[in-house]
């Protein structure tokens, strides 16, 4: 056995210790029962056997003691390590107190990183949030949680606009392309979209017909913002809607007046009803789908 008080080996049964003379009472258990030493004032301190993992109580000042359950001895540093680590998951190591367990904001924030990688940000979000537990005010757990409803936003954004692409519906992905932009202005799928939408818009033709159809013989093509015909000589005549006056359909035939030139253009053909309404709907602000006559 060893004395309770400064870790002298002592033959078992000893009821004093021969070094310093402290009492060693009666009892194998060196760990104590929470007193307060009459030696020395120091007060006894949780610590764990590290041989059956009873819990004691022991003089941090000493260097040894016994088990009073199964009386091994151990060192009391490695018991009193061994009560942190089961109960709190702390290990002291030096002046440092690290967790073993997992809990500090360090280890968290390193899962949450490693999930946020991996594109899971639910679990992510879970670990940044079991930090900002530890500390609410962490500015690596509250950025790391923006970043992920950014990801989440513009992955929602992106697949959105890629519908309204799909679908010939331009205006809403356009939208959608510039939520993305709104929030990282260097997102390269997003700056893509926005360039390859924009040219269709203006390069969108909604009808093409040649003299086979309407409009007597010539070649006119419906654009989103004017009418075009070509004459059997191939010069062109452009009507912007935003300049049409007058816009009225008459039986098979479309008239419109258009100022600057003073004259009045007549189409007829098996389309006209579509064609007018299409006109009429963009000069009232009403944007039309990207489909084809």
């Amino acid at each position: 056995m060893f004395c309770m008080q400064c870790g002298t080996e002592l033959p078992d049964g000893a009821k004093f210790c021969v070094n310093c003379g402290t009492s060693q009472g009666d009892s194998k258990n060196n760990a104590g029962n929470g007193a307060v030493s009459a030696a020395t004032g120091t007060k006894f301190v949780d610590a764990k056997c590290t041989n059956c993992g009873a819990k004691l109580e022991v003089d941090p000042n000493m260097k040894k003691a016994s088990c009073s359950f199964c009386g091994a001895e151990f060192i009391v540093d490695q018991a009193i390590s061994n009560y942190n680590i089961s109960v709190n998951g702390n290990m002291n190591i030096g002046k440092a107190t690290i967790n073993v367990t997992g809990h500090d904001k360090n280890n968290l924030l390193m899962r949450a990183k490693d999930f946020e990688d991996k594109n899971k940000f639910d679990e992510a979000i879970d670990y940044y949030n079991r930090v900002l537990d530890i500390d609410f005010k962490d500015v690596d757990a509250k950025e790391g949680i923006q970043r992920i409803n950014q990801k989440i936003k513009t992955d929602k954004f992106l697949k959105d606009a890629k519908k309204y692409e799909a679908g010939n519906k331009y205006d809403q992905a356009i939208i959608c392309y510039k939520n993305v932009l709104d929030i990282n202005s260097d997102n390269k799928m997003a700056t893509r979209g926005t360039a390859r939408v924009k040219k269709i818009i203006e390069e969108f033709i909604f009808l093409d017909e040649d003299a086979s159809g309407f409009f007597g013989s010539t070649r006119k093509r419906l654009m989103r913002d004017s009418l075009i015909i070509y004459d059997s000589k191939g010069k062109k005549e452009v009507y912007s809607f935003e300049k049409m006056e007058n816009l009225g359909l008459v039986g098979t035939s479309l008239h419109f007046d258009y100022p600057g030139i003073r004259t009045t253009v007549k189409v007829g053909g098996d389309k006209n009803d579509a064609i007018y309404h299409f006109i009429r709907n963009i000069m009232h602000g009403k944007l039309p789908l990207y489909k084809k006559f």
